[in-house]
């Protein structure tokens, strides 16, 4: 399923819903059937990342822009501010995951690993690749 921007408050999504944004983390979707609450998940894709410091530490996150949060860390204010003295960062892994809660839980699984774990899913990411 695909989506498409939002503008003036509100935005469409794909498969007859449309989705009324406000200030709640939870939006309404609006379908054939009726009103549901439903949260984006269904037509957004959320990462896990993996960036590469200056000083060859490796920070983990999560995000559903790669790009945008990587710009974050290394130009705007919005970055981990565990990394500001260890800019600039290089994107060296991602994982793609349908749902926000996938995302974080693979996120606090790889967080805890030490860092040759880190190394080698990197390495085979990178060789799976070639």
């Amino acid at each position: 399923m695909t989506c498409r921007g939002s503008q003036g408050g509100q935005g469409t999504c794909l498969k007859n819903r449309l989705y009324v944004f406000d200030s709640h983390p939870r939006h309404l979707a609006l379908t054939k059937e009726g009103l549901g609450v439903n949260t984006l998940e269904g037509c957004m894709k959320f990462f896990v990342y993996i960036v590469k410091c200056r000083d060859n530490s490796f920070y983990t996150g999560s995000t559903s822009n790669i790009q945008k949060r990587v710009n974050e860390h290394n130009f705007g204010k919005l970055g981990a501010k565990s990394l500001r003295g260890k800019l600039p960062v290089q994107l060296i892994y991602s994982e793609e995951f349908k749902t926000r809660s996938q995302a974080l839980r693979r996120e606090i699984e790889i967080k805890s690993w030490r860092r040759e774990k880190k190394v080698e899913l990197i390495d085979t990411h990178i060789r799976s690749r070639v």
